[in-house]
């Protein structure tokens, strides 16, 4: 609100808003035409799922969601093209840190759904090796809980959790 010289609040988060969704919708629609066949029913099933969605997100929406949102695009995008270079792990890994400190818990259990693909049976070889996507992981994961424990324990060590939180 200061950078923008305004004390409009609404205005300035809904501007955020649009920022993330657009954005989020925008790399969701890229990795579903540029990976599966037929892309132009594949866009309009695309586009016809956005709507589905908006209409859960508008009700219950809450400052944290599209960014998260953002941060799983940016994430699943990043893993489809990670063969092709290691900038996409940096992108992946900094992505990780920053939602760290937005919302914890989503990129500790991608973290460890990532852990869990690379151990259980199946084919993983579009994406990387099983050693990769363990060391990948484990990196979110270890990341995720070093900022945990830096905003418990170093930055806000006596914040009280209220139980409806």
């Amino acid at each position: 609100m200061r950078v923008c010289h305004t004390n409009d609040a609404p205005a300035v988060a809904a501007v955020f808003d649009f920022i993330f969704g657009f954005a989020a919708c925008y790399l969701f629609y890229r990795l579903a035409v540029d990976f599966l066949p037929a892309t132009w029913l594949v866009a309009v099933l695309f586009l016809a799922m956005i709507q589905f969605g908006m209409s859960w997100v508008v009700p219950w929406q809450r400052p944290e969601m599209l960014p998260t949102s953002l941060f799983l695009a940016v994430v699943l995008f990043s893993l489809a093209r990670v063969r092709q270079s290691l900038v996409w792990v940096g992108l992946i890994v900094a992505a990780t840190f920053v939602q760290g400190f937005i919302r914890t818990d989503v990129p500790l259990v991608l973290g460890v759904s990532i852990i869990l693909l690379s151990v259980l049976p199946g084919d993983v070889g579009r994406i990387g090796t099983r050693r990769f996507l363990v060391s990948l992981g484990g990196i979110m994961v270890f990341v995720t809980g070093t900022i945990q424990g830096y905003l418990r324990y170093v930055r806000l060590p006596n914040l009280h959790h209220w139980p409806s939180n």
